[in-house]
């Protein structure tokens, strides 16, 4: 790794966003050696992303040997950092067997903080979740905290929080989905299927109303026999 002029002046300048893109652009090239070199010098400058991101090198072995430890370390160092990626996946890490490190009361632990990060701390202001369009964005994790909230989870059963959560999750697959991430088929079909529960009979009319525009049409495309709805409320 040889740095140029324009990534000293971004040190000098303490840019680590610079050098995170930098790395970033290696890893899109697949130049993983001088990737996790620019992901370490943002790390080491405090950059949350930069963090996140040798968490995922050192749990999957990219460029680097597979070290539980160190992933988890940099995964911690980002969530508190506030990045919710680095929460969810701590969450996922406790949640399976996979690692040999199950913890449940550790993954709900995570899944709650990052949350958090984007709801806030009170999450029985009325409606918090439904109106907190930024979880659209990590629908993996409005997943998980919907499982675990609904009978049979780790959390206290909420039926409407997590009917909440579920539509957050829908929405999120959706246009993960449209974008062509395929391997989210089968956690939208499960999401549909939940969503479609019984135990949500009463919360659902109500919630629905809030998520979907009412007398709107609608835009519907199929994909693998399933049909799809746009319309998502801003």
């Amino acid at each position: 790794m040889k740095l140029t002029k324009k990534d000293m002046e971004a040190i000098k300048k303490e840019d680590s966003n610079y050098i995170l893109e930098k790395g970033s652009k290696f890893y899109m090239d697949k130049d993983y050696e001088n990737a996790v070199s620019y992901y370490h010098l943002a790390g080491s400058m405090g950059n949350d992303q930069a963090l996140c991101n040798l968490g995922y090198y050192y749990l999957d072995g990219r460029c680097v040997e597979v070290n539980l430890d160190l992933a988890i370390a940099y995964f911690e160092l980002a969530s508190h950092r506030h990045n919710v990626d680095a929460c969810y996946r701590l969450g996922d890490i406790y949640s399976s067997n996979k690692w040999k490190v199950k913890d449940n009361e550790l993954s709900i632990h995570y899944y709650r903080m990052a949350a958090n990060y984007l709801i806030g701390d009170d999450w029985k202001d009325d409606f918090n979740i439904a109106y907190t369009d930024s979880l659209t964005g990590y629908p993996n994790l409005c997943y998980a905290l919907a499982k675990e909230m609904m009978p049979g989870g780790h959390m206290k059963t909420d039926i409407e929080e997590a009917y909440q959560f579920l539509k957050h999750a829908k929405k999120g697959y959706i246009l993960e989905i449209r974008n062509g991430v395929d391997s989210y088929d089968d956690s939208y079909k499960d999401v549909l299927k939940r969503l479609n529960n019984k135990i949500f009979d009463d919360v659902r009319e109500e919630i629905d109303g809030i998520f979907d525009d009412e007398g709107s049409k609608g835009e519907y495309t199929e994909k693998n026999g399933i049909w799809f709805t746009y319309n998502f409320k801003k």
